[in-house]
């Protein structure tokens, strides 16, 4: 058993499997539950417990529970796969039925084809005790398209790479190396292609500010180029709100 956590429980319609061996009855059962916080904890000793989240004790009836003899010789089946797709593990029966015992169950994958929406049905059943029960759940899959990776030229591959060589000489060891160049938002797309790794952070500034600043901490010539430095200004910031809006995922704005 070990220490088991089970999520959404429900106790109107969901049940659990116990070893008749572990507990005999329902009353068993409850001399061995507690309620810590919202949660229902079910000990059988030490290294064997079961946590039902955010259950109140008090709802959980004999109902709620079904004792075995022996260990479970339990099956899954899953129906519904489309035939394009593979699960990781289990037996392929045609038709979209898959067949799986309870240790195939860890890290078990589907492999999808084509775009499309199906319902998968998942049946657990046990065959072991008295009589034999299942349990039934039905789970909708979605298969979105994924793009096609953006390959770099070799001209970009080589550039990307004499850049990184840059900065790793200029950070002498350092973890990150910034380059707050204002001018790099107009370049965000050219960055993400190139540097897939890098990680913008947009610092908002009113665009007035920005030309004060360098009016004051630039050269007389520069001075005389301020209309231009707050166009320049405004224009990084819409260049900014326009690359937001592009979703682009290798990209962090704050």
């Amino acid at each position: 058993m070990g220490h088991e956590v089970v999520h959404g429980f429900n106790a109107s319609n969901d049940k659990i499997e116990l070893d008749k061996a572990d507990f005999a009855n329902f009353d068993a059962v409850k001399k061995h539950a507690a309620q810590v916080g919202c949660n229902t904890v079910i000990t059988l000793d030490a290294g064997d417990t079961i946590t039902l989240t955010g259950v109140e004790l008090s709802s959980l009836s004999a109902a709620n529970f079904m004792f075995f003899t022996g260990a479970p010789a339990d099956s899954i089946t899953i129906t519904g796969v489309p035939a394009d797709a593979m699960l990781s593990a289990g037996t392929n029966n045609g038709g979209g039925s898959w067949t799986l015992t309870t240790a195939q169950l860890a890290g078990l994958t589907l492999t999808a084809g084509e775009e499309t929406t199906a319902t998968l049905t998942v049946t657990a059943t046990n065959t072991a005790g008295v009589t034999a029960s299942s349990a039934q759940q039905t789970i909708a899959l979605t298969v979105n398209p994924v793009a096609e990776p953006t390959r770099l030229s070799e001209a970009g591959r080589r550039a990307a790479d004499a850049h990184v060589v840059h900065l790793h000489g200029l950070g002498r060891g350092a973890l990150r190396v910034v380059d707050k160049l204002p001018d790099n938002v107009l370049l965000v797309g050219l960055i993400a292609r190139l540097l897939p790794r890098a990680r913008i952070v947009y610092c908002s500034r009113d665009p007035r500010d920005i030309s004060l600043s360098c009016y004051f901490s630039c050269s007389a010539t520069a001075r005389n180029s301020s209309p231009t430095t707050l166009r320049t200004a405004a224009a990084g910031a819409g260049m900014s709100s326009a690359w937001q809006r592009t979703g682009w995922n290798c990209c962090r704005y704050t």
